[in-house]
Formats: structure tokens, C-alpha cells, sequence
């Protein structure tokens, strides 16, 4: 699975249980419903994260039964909301049924952004039709989309981390309240940080790419743990403290079951 699947994994955990998963993100004022629509792996691939989210040190002590989180898997199959027609695009018999199944959600997360659309990424103003559509979805149905875009060759040589190193063209990004890069670590980082070189995979870098949304620290530091799970971790070059989330051990075991000597809650989906 890429980052960017990872992260919305951990980004719907935390909204869902009003907890940070993995100290990523902040956490929210209370717990809210979400969904995640996820397009390019089986629904095994995401169970077997799942648990393994469950099974890490993040997971056992975290409350996995107070969250209200369904994950929705295409398994490789588009759901486009805009369609070609006309030598544009339109909106899709799709965008109705996206409406309805996500009413009563307050974040909707979707990976990746081609397969639900299909615009030319190089043209703004197909591009502009697509963001406008689920505007208008967000809100009637007053909740948030997360999108995971993939990002440009450019932007992954060059390691850039600006509001527009998603493919194509920009209006999506301008489009958006917030906008966040996952990136490898340049030079600089990686001298600074003080990673052994065979380890350097397994770290990346969240940046807050774009100036209007400012929850969340500029840069945060990310790690693949055991079986892939993506938690915040300060280098060892790097000395500071992780910021205050509000992650709080819970403590509560109830319902719980126990495989190898592990608890941890049923997938939520």
C-alpha cells in the first residue's frame, strides 16, 4: 500500500475515535463518522493493515470499538464522478450515488484522485468541474473530502513539497482548504537527521503545503514501523519533542479479543 493510503488509514482512525492514531494529526474536538473510499488494493490489503495498526504499540492501547469508520473498496474498479463528453466533462451518474452513501459522514477520504474522475489532469478547467462536483457533494451533505493525489515526477526527483507537486495541472490544489505533501527526505534531512542509509526507505516527511490550513506543524517526521504502520518519530539527528496530539492510553478492554497474545478491537469494517 503507498503512504498516502497509510495516511488516510491513520487520518480516518483518528476522526473516528477522536484520537490520534500514531500522533499525526491533532485531535479532533469529539469523534464523527467517516468513510473511506479506497481504490487500488483488495479488501485484504486493507483488513491485514487494519489489524496490523491494532496489533502495534499505537493500536493495543487504542479505543478501535469508539470509532464509527467504514472503509469502502473498489479493488481496482474507477468510480468516476465526471465523464468525458462533448470534448469536456460532466458530472456522472456516479456523483448521486456518491451523495447518497456518504449522508450522515463528516470526512470522506478517497485514494487516489484518478480513479474517481475522468478529467485530463493537465487541464485546469476539467479539473475545475471535478472540485466543483464534490464541493457541491460536501456541502449538501456538510462534511469534509481528503483526497490523495499522486504526485509529479518532478516533484518526486526534485523532492518539492509546494501546494502544486501533485500531478497535473492545479486547480485542484487551488481548489482545496488544506493541502499536504508525503515526501522522501532530501539531502539536507537526511545528513540532519542521521539515518542509517539502509533505513532511509522507511522515513518520510508530511509538509503542510499549503499556507491557508495550519493545524498541523510545517514538516512532520514519518515512519514505517513494523508490517508498514505510519506513526510520527523524530529521527535520531533530530532532538525535539513530538508535538501534544492528545493521544491518551485507553485503558478499557472490554469486548476486545486476544490472538498471539495481542488485543486488540474488531476491524471496523
Amino acid at each position: 500500500m503507498a503512504y498516502a493510503g497509510c495516511w488516510l488509514l491513520a487520518a480516518g482512525a483518528t476522526v473516528a475515535s477522536g484520537v490520534s492514531f500514531g500522533n499525526i494529526f491533532p485531535t479532533p474536538k469529539q469523534r464523527q463518522k467517516v468513510m473511506l473510499i479506497l481504490g487500488e488494493d483488495q479488501a485484504e490489503d486493507y483488513a491485514w493493515r487494519m489489524q496490523a495498526m491494532m496489533e502495534s504499540p499505537f493500536g493495543q492501547s487504542y479505543p478501535w470499538l469508539d470509532m464509527d469508520l467504514k472503509i469502502e473498496v473498489l479493488e481496482g474498479r474507477r468510480f468516476p464522478l465526471v465523464v468525458r463528453s462533448g470534448g469536456g466533462v460532466v458530472e456522472s451518474g456516479c456523483l448521486e450515488v456518491l451523495e447518497k452513501m456518504t449522508r450522515g459522514c463528516k470526512l470522506v477520504g478517497i485514494d487516489p484522485v484518478i480513479m474517481f474522475s475522468d478529467a485530463d489532469e493537465g487541464k485546469n478547467n476539467e479539473l475545475d468541474v471535478f472540485a466543483r462536483a464534490l464541493a457541491a457533494v460536501a456541502i449538501r451533505n456538510k462534511l469534509g473530502f481528503l483526497m490523495a493525489q499522486h504526485a509529479s515526477q518532478d516533484a518526486i526527483l526534485n523532492k518539492r513539497d509546494d501546494n502544486h507537486a501533485g500531478r497535473g495541472g492545479t486547480a485542484l490544489a487551488a481548489a482545496t482548504r488544506g493541502g499536504w505533501v508525503i515526501r522522501g527526505l532530501n539531502d539536507k534531512e537526511v545528513k540532519a537527521a542521521n539515518i542509517p542509509e539502509q533505513q532511509l526507505a522507511e522515513w518520510k516527511v508530511l509538509v503542510n503545503a499549503k499556507a491557508s490550513h495550519k493545524s498541523i506543524d510545517k514538516k512532520v517526521w514519518l515512519k514505517h514501523e513494523k508490517d508498514g504502520v505510519l506513526v510520527q518519530k523524530w529521527p535520531p539527528g533530530i532532538i525535539k519533542s513530538a508535538p501534544e496530539t492528545g493521544y491518551k492510553k485507553n485503558t478499557r478492554s472490554e469486548n476486545k479479543k486476544t490472538v498471539n497474545g495481542v488485543e486488540y478491537g474488531d476491524v471496523p469494517f
